[in-house]
C-alpha cells in the first residue's frame, strides 16, 4: 500500500535555500501589532527581509520613519510617497517635507505559526 505522506514528502528541504536569495543581506523581523492584518502579515509572524532588493511601488518594507521602525506597503503616487497599511484602523502615513525616512530592505516571506 503507498504511503500519501511519502509520495508528497520532499527530501533535504533547506529553507535556507528556499527562502534566503542573498544571505548578506538579508536579516529576520518580528511583527508586531496588526497594521498589515490585510496582506496576511499578523503579529507575530517572522518576516524575512532582503536589503538587496531595491523597493518597488508596492513593496512591503522594514523602514524607519522619523527615528521610529515601520512595516509598511511603500506606494509611490504623483511624486507622493505613502506609507500604506493593510488593516482600516491603521491609516496609511504621507511623508511630508522634512520627514526622515530609510528604508531598510524589503519583505519577502511572511513565516507565521498555524494556531488551531
Amino acid at each position: 500500500m503507498m504511503n500519501p505522506l511519502q509520495d508528497e514528502a520532499v527530501d533535504g528541504l533547506d529553507l535556507t535555500q528556499l527562502l534566503i536569495e542573498h544571505r548578506e543581506a538579508t536579516f529576520f523581523w518580528r511583527v508586531e501589532g496588526s497594521a498589515m492584518d490585510g496582506l496576511g502579515i499578523h503579529h507575530g509572524d517572522l518576516l524575512v527581509v532582503d536589503r538587496a532588493v531595491v523597493p518597488g511601488n508596492g513593496s512591503v518594507v522594514i523602514a524607519v520613519l522619523d527615528g521610529g521602525f515601520v512595516v509598511k506597503q511603500l506606494v509611490r503616487r504623483g511624486g507622493a510617497v505613502i506609507l500604506r497599511s493593510a488593516h482600516p484602523d491603521h491609516p496609511e502615513i504621507r511623508l511630508r517635507p522634512g520627514q526622515d525616512l530609510e528604508v531598510w530592505g524589503v519583505v519577502r516571506w511572511s513565516v507565521h505559526r498555524v494556531v488551531v
